[in-house]
This record gives structure tokens, C-alpha cells and sequence, in this order.
């Protein structure tokens, strides 16, 4: 009697997960683009920030694009060091900046790109850090990017 028990409950278990993976299989992606609104292409040209994705559909991203970010400030290039400061221009404490720098040439082609965290790792809205890395190439300095998480 118990067998028969553990056996029809091993049945249900089965049955049941059966239809949960199939739904899980089946139910179409999430890909967060819900949290942003559609617009009909005739409004592109009035959009900040867009985004068409591969069903067509066209997702207004401006207020993710109009909103101010961290900022660079001035870099500097001196005795062998390249330095600068950014700033937290977001509404939120921002942690784990990575700067992004690269050096060009003459001819204007990347012959150093690294990344240096800035001083202090983490920044207030407002507040802004120093970052400052050694280098041995000579040319323009250009800021590639900054990231960060908040």
C-alpha cells in the first residue's frame, strides 16, 4: 500500500513538473523592454534616445538617454602620469568607477588603451574622484568611456 503510495505521488510530481517546464519552455522571452515606452516610427525624428528592436517595434529610451551621468572633467598629462577627475552628475551614490583611457598617435591610432579605477571607488550625486595612471607613450589623450555601477 505505501509502494503504491510513493507511487502515484511520484506520478503527480512528474505530471506537474512536466507542465512547469513546458510553460517556462514556451512563454515568450522577457527582455525588460516593457519598462519603456513604444512610439510609431513617424516620431523618431522627435526622440532624444531610441531603440528599434527585431520585431519592429520602436522603444523610447530618451529618458534614459537625457538623463546627466558621471562626467569627465579635466585630464592631464604630466611627468609620465595621466590624470583627471569625473563627477557624479546622477540623482545616486555611484560605486566601482572604471575609466577607460586611450593614447593616440600622431596619425590618430590607439597605441594604449587600459583602465584605472578612480579615488574614492565610491561617489555621492555631486561629489567627484581622482583617477591618475602612469604612462610611457607620448600622444593625445581621449577619454573611451567611464562605468560604473549604482
Amino acid at each position: 500500500m505505501t509502494t503504491l503510495k510513493i507511487l502515484c505521488l511520484t506520478a503527480s510530481f512528474s505530471v506537474a513538473s512536466i507542465f512547469s517546464i513546458a510553460e517556462i519552455i514556451f512563454s515568450p522571452p522577457s527582455y525588460g523592454f516593457e519598462t519603456y515606452p513604444l512610439v510609431s516610427s513617424q516620431s523618431i525624428d522627435e526622440l532624444i534616445c531610441y531603440m528599434q528592436i527585431t520585431d519592429g517595434r520602436i522603444l523610447d529610451l530618451s529618458d534614459l538617454c537625457s538623463k546627466p551621468q558621471v562626467e569627465i572633467g579635466e585630464v592631464f598629462r604630466s611627468n609620465g602620469y595621466i590624470s583627471g577627475n569625473i563627477i557624479n552628475k546622477t540623482d545616486k551614490t555611484v560605486h566601482d568607477i572604471r575609466v577607460t583611457y586611450e593614447v593616440l598617435n600622431a596619425g590618430g591610432t590607439v597605441i594604449e588603451r587600459d583602465s584605472t579605477s578612480t579615488n574614492p571607488q565610491a561617489l555621492a550625486p555631486g561629489e567627484s574622484a581622482m583617477f591618475k595612471v602612469i604612462t610611457v607613450n607620448s600622444g593625445t589623450v581621449r577619454i573611451a568611456s567611464v562605468i560604473w555601477n549604482v
